[in-house]
């Protein structure tokens, strides 16, 4: 481990406190924000407890406690699955739509996009390669959390 490597692994860290340190907006969590992201970007048929829990690399009783909360705070409904009768889809209310307006992510979306097109292309590519080296290094590389 060199002394380069572990200083940009810290900012990175130092990023990602950033954005979980503004997550508290109207006493929403991380994981919450998560959800309303996830559930305002996929399409209709991929709104499902399953769906979510699998793109967030979590298991399905904790994605399940982070939409019923925000079933329960007026922020998510859910509506019988078109396809089968025994899932629900999940959509966002009109509450969590003006909500998602201060998503906290916001902050380094915006602070992205001050960059030139180059450095964020540069930047997607070390980011996933990253991202790929670190999956393969996972003690637990089945997918869950």
């Amino acid at each position: 481990m060199t002394v380069a490597a572990k200083a940009i692994a810290q900012l990175v860290e130092h990023l990602v406190s950033t954005v979980y340190a503004e997550s508290n907006v109207e006493g929403m969590r991380s994981a919450q924000w998560a959800a309303l992201r996830y559930f305002a970007e996929v399409e209709p048929s991929a709104r499902t407890v399953g769906n979510f829990a699998r793109q967030n690399l979590i298991t399905d009783s904790s994605a399940s406690q982070t939409i019923s909360s925000l079933v329960r705070r007026g922020y998510l409904e859910k509506t019988p699955s078109e396809k089968d009768g025994r899932s629900h889809q999940l959509n966002l209310t009109r509450p969590a739509r003006k909500l998602i307006e201060r998503d906290p992510l916001n902050l380094l979306v915006n602070a992205i996009d001050d960059l030139g097109a180059r450095q964020r292309t540069e930047l997607s590519d070390v980011l996933h390669k990253l991202y790929q080296s670190m999956q393969a290094r996972r003690p637990s590389n089945d997918g869950r959390g």
